[in-house]
């Protein structure tokens, strides 16, 4: 059976690139998260893991005893296209959508999601998946989705799923595929982690 801190640690790697970095963004001491991911280690007090769970974009309750605190269903936005073009259903991201899937135990309502269409993506995903991820707003750090398969959206307004790397200056971005030609330095306007697939 998986323990909170195996929860924990899991969630961290699908959203943070060090510890370090997380605990800037929780407000949780360095040393201490570093003693919560070892098993064994008790939950602790007090607003902390709710400080945890905010931070990661998970539900509390699925963070401390492995169960979501009631089901819940995720819009789902738009479908992934040839290239990997996000092709959504209405005009908002954070919009209702035209179906809704159940929510996977530690997504959060904030959550939305699309689905694969065809064989753009191709080996890793394949027509039917459904690929979830959370945008908090214009404020996400962008450099914790560098070298991650992302929601992209760039600066003529096309979205992606793409995998994000740094381009030749500051300010640039390289859009890789895997079975399509990387888009190279572009200007990105906001990205957003996939934090969950779900098989179709």
């Amino acid at each position: 059976m998986e323990t909170w801190n195996e929860r924990l640690k899991r969630s961290l790697e699908g959203k943070f690139k060090s510890v370090a970095e997380f605990a800037r963004h929780s407000g949780v001491p360095k040393d201490s998260i570093h003693k919560y991911i070892k098993n064994g280690v008790n939950q602790p007090r007090g607003d902390t893991l709710d400080r945890l769970a905010v931070s990661l974009d998970v539900d509390l309750l699925w963070l401390k005893e492995g169960m979501i605190g009631s089901s819940h269903y995720i819009p789902v936005v738009g479908y992934v296209g040839a290239g990997g073009e996000f092709l959504p259903f209405d005009d908002h991201a954070k919009g209702g959508g035209i179906d809704e899937v159940l929510a996977p135990p530690e997504m959060t309502e904030k959550a939305v999601a699309v689905q694969v269409r065809g064989d753009s993506m191709y080996p890793v995903y394949q027509e039917g998946d459904i690929l979830f991820y959370t945008r908090n707003g214009e404020a996400t750090n962008i450099e914790q989705c560098i070298g991650k398969e992302c929601v992209v959206q760039v600066s003529d307004g096309a979205i992606y799923i793409k995998i994000l790397g740094k381009g030749s200056e500051p300010g640039l971005f390289t859009l890789s595929s895997f079975n399509h030609p990387p888009i190279v330095d572009i200007t990105i306007e906001w990205a957003a982690k996939v934090s969950y697939v779900k098989k179709g």
